[in-house]
């Protein structure tokens, strides 16, 4: 509870006290003679001493208990932000010998140029790459292109794992019931300002640069006869975060430029 809370509690505490002091006197005072009858005194003050301590009791109660409550909060806080820095300057994950750190992660744009680039170097894709669209079964398997795709594969996978990561992080927050509303919109600013918005912004990049556009069109980790649907690079699960933030204006006020 804030101090000037207090202070007003206190001093509407002071006013009830003032004001029953001020009735009894008048109910019991005639002049400067103090008419006492020690019974009906005890039967009229005692009651409101015993609401009194009683009020005080609860008062006491409710303030602890908001100070635990914000000594809690402030605890999850710290983890929380604890959590956020851990998840930006996390080491490259390394799985046969190729590593993607969150920074690399999160610059998708300049990943996907490169491999495109790479692919432009087998026509082989390309070749394929129509068949596959026009519902000719094709298979990436065995290809000398598909090295290219495997390390797509991984850098995709590792980043879907990413992204759900930061929605799972975001709901935790919004269910935690010992952070205030304040604090909540502390911990999601930095989630966004250090990681999330730099996602978000890349993913309108995609479709504001043309060169950007004909690879979100063309780029697939994979060629299959299963999960056709599934194995373009910039699919539904790619974009499934930035759906969830679109329908969230408290979360998308944090994509947008000051």
């Amino acid at each position: 509870m804030k101090i000037s809370k207090i202070i007003i509690w206190c001093i509407l505490i002071l006013i009830a006290l003032v004001s029953i002091d001020i009735l009894v006197r008048s109910f019991y005072c005639t002049d400067i003679y103090l008419k006492f009858n020690s019974q009906e005194f005890n039967n009229t003050l005692s009651p409101i001493i015993s609401f009194l301590g009683f009020g005080a009791v609860v008062f006491t109660i409710f303030l602890t208990l908001k100070q635990i409550k914000h000594q809690q909060g402030s605890n999850y806080l710290n983890y929380y932000k604890e959590q956020i820095n851990k998840m930006a300057s996390e080491p490259p994950t390394n799985k046969n010998g190729i590593a993607f750190s969150t920074a690399d992660l999160l610059d998708f744009p300049m990943f996907v140029s490169n491999k495109y680039d790479d692919l432009k170097k087998h026509p082989e894709y390309f070749t394929d790459l129509e068949k596959f669209k026009s519902g000719v079964p094709v298979k990436s398997e065995g290809k000398q292109y598909d090295l290219i795709l495997g390390n797509a594969r991984l850098f995709y996978t590792s980043l879907i794992l990413l992204l759900k990561r930061y929605r799972s992080f975001i709901n935790e927050i919004d269910n935690n019931k010992l952070l205030d509303r304040t604090q909540k919109q502390l911990l999601l600013k930095e989630l966004f300002d250090t990681q999330v918005e730099k996602y978000y912004n890349s993913c309108w990049l995609m479709d504001a640069e043309q060169e950007l556009k004909v690879i979100k069109q063309n780029l697939y980790w994979a060629f299959a006869t299963t999960m056709k649907n599934d194995l373009l690079f910039f699919g539904n699960k790619f974009y499934e975060l930035k759906y969830f933030i679109d329908t969230r204006e408290d979360l998308k006020k944090f994509t947008e430029a000051e």
